[in-house]
């Protein structure tokens, strides 16, 4: 995709060199059944995600243009990769989907926190994701010497949640 350059100056940020950036360690995992809202964190367990959404854009070029006259949004799609540490506060997943029928699908609801901070310096992400999974756990893999298991989610609608996707970003800081 192209796009026509303009001369100008470019807005800048300033660099923060403080505050502390959202990692792995100040988030926490928690799953919920299709229907509900209680989510139950994980705890005592090891994870790691990936998120991929799509949003199927289409662009439109007709011969002899340089940048596209029209674009179209299709139906958005996205999955959701939840790596989970075997352990005893896992395994009910891991059971259930290899307990399930093979004409069942899993539905699952999944939300990720990060935090950081306080009050007037607190800094949040919310990411909450629905979706179902047909797909076999790839078994016995080994993540750093942490027997893992992958729980993978196609994108779906739920009406609970009233979309399969929302991302909630807080920050209190003043100015940035």
């Amino acid at each position: 995709m192209g796009g026509l350059v303009k001369e100008g100056a470019l807005a800048t940020l300033p660099d923060l060199d403080t505050g502390t950036r959202l990692s792995g360690c100040m988030a926490s995992v928690a799953v919920e059944i299709w229907a509900g809202s209680a989510f139950t964190e994980l705890t005592s367990s090891a994870f790691s995600w990936e998120l991929s959404v799509n949003a199927n854009r289409e662009y439109h070029n007709f011969l002899g243009e340089c940048t596209p006259s029209a674009s179209y949004d299709n139906k958005w799609t996205g999955q959701l990769k939840l790596s989970l540490e075997l352990n005893n506060s896992t395994d009910d997943y891991l059971i259930s989907m290899l307990g399930t029928a093979a004409s069942s699908i899993i539905e699952k609801r999944v939300r990720i926190i990060y935090t950081t901070g306080t009050a007037g310096t607190l800094r949040s992400m919310t990411i909450n994701f629905a979706g179902h999974s047909m797909q076999a756990p790839e078994l016995f893999q080994d993540k750093n010497g942490l027997m893992t298991y992958d729980l993978v989610l196609d994108g779906v609608y739920n009406p609970t949640a009233t979309n399969w996707l929302s991302i909630e970003t807080k920050s209190a800081l003043a100015t940035v």
